[in-house]
């Protein structure tokens, strides 16, 4: 174990994102199923296999949409219908043929609250903001952002074990292993 404390995971660094896409497929392949990635741009693919699921950030868009609509549309019937109903010419007070000079009013609150639940995903789901991360332990950290494609296995998947996870890593060649401290 580190002497920085206690240990995060096992991190293999690589300097080719198809590397990384490798050994992340070569980890799941071999039974590690908590893992993490880290690249400086999207990989094609890693979403899949380390098991990043996009369907929950779907219907947190849907909903978020249906809400906005139908709460446009509310604020709209209340005010004219019920609130603030004028009778003009005797037409009678509640009138739901209105509805289609609405629809704008409608799509554009879709957008709002779906933009808006989006970026609330965004930061639930990547623990943002986060000031300090035990990734930022690594060796060679600052580089994640720029050129290094790093996977790590976690502590806390049912395989992991220090010998062998660091022998699997060293078999995929990477550039370089190292133990993360947390």
């Amino acid at each position: 174990m580190s002497s920085q404390g206690t240990l995060f995971g096992m991190s293999a660094e690589f300097s080719d994102p198809h590397d990384l896409l490798d050994a992340a497929q070569k980890a799941k392949e071999a039974g590690y199923s908590d893992m993490k990635v880290y690249s400086p741009f999207a990989v094609h693919g890693i979403d899949e296999i380390v098991g990043n699921d996009s369907t929950a950030m779907n219907w947190t868009l849907v909903i978020a949409m249906a809400v906005g609509v139908l709460g446009a549309f509310l604020l709209q019937w209340w005010t004219t219908e019920v609130h603030y109903a004028i009778n003009v010419a005797g037409r009678p007070i509640t009138n739901y043929g209105s509805w289609p000079a609405w629809t704008l009013i409608m799509f554009e609150a879709a957008i709002l609250f779906g933009a808006l639940s989006l970026v609330g995903y965004l930061f639930i789901s990547t623990n943002l903001p986060t000031p300090y991360h035990p990734i930022f332990n690594a060796p060679n950290a600052e580089n994640i952002s720029t050129e290094a494609f790093v996977l790590c296995i976690l502590v806390t998947d049912k395989k992991f074990h220090m010998r062998e996870t660091r022998e699997f890593l060293l078999g995929l060649e990477p550039t370089r292993v190292s133990e993360v401290a947390s």
